[in-house]
């Protein structure tokens, strides 16, 4: 069985930077700031890790024009505007979030665990070492080693 939920579980929402503000980068809460939370989020999912060069201007040369329009139609022409007042002329790394990501996943993990071992109705009823193995199936490239770590850790 391979990761099929990996795809979704890597995509950022607006609740993330409610409930793993604390673990978001100054980058992506000052990106919030300027140009809203929607706009922030669609670019994080968009572009990890991308290094951009925002224009100042929609329209000063062809270069700064793509990318531009590729920008705007990503987080929508009001964000594109309130962005290039911020960072235009500069180059914008676009944070990962991998801390907001991992702590995502390890909650899912541990959502998992609970509902493996639980007795049912309410869970499946699996062993600790089925359930791991469950885990490690549903999520590789995983270790049994790390998912035990995982399920042994609080929500941070």
């Amino acid at each position: 069985m391979s990761a099929v939920v990996s795809p979704v579980l890597d995509r950022l929402t607006g609740e993330d930077f409610t409930e793993l503000l604390h673990l978001m980068p100054e980058t992506a809460r000052t990106l919030a700031q300027c140009i809203g939370t929607e706009a922030t989020v669609a670019l994080l999912n968009a572009w990890p890790g991308v290094e951009v060069k925002v224009p100042r201007f929609p329209d000063a040369n062809p270069a700064g024009a793509r990318r531009w329009a590729q920008m705007a139609a990503v987080i929508g022409a009001p964000a594109m505007e309130r962005l290039a007042a911020l960072y235009g002329g500069t180059t914008l790394e676009i944070p990962l979030c991998s801390r907001v990501r991992q702590e995502r996943r390890n909650r899912v993990i541990r959502q998992d665990f609970d509902q493996f071992t639980s007795k049912p109705p309410a869970g499946i009823g699996l062993s600790k070492t089925e359930a791991v193995q469950e885990i490690g199936m549903r999520y590789a490239p995983i270790s049994a080693r790390q998912i035990e770590s995982i399920i042994n850790q609080i929500n941070r």
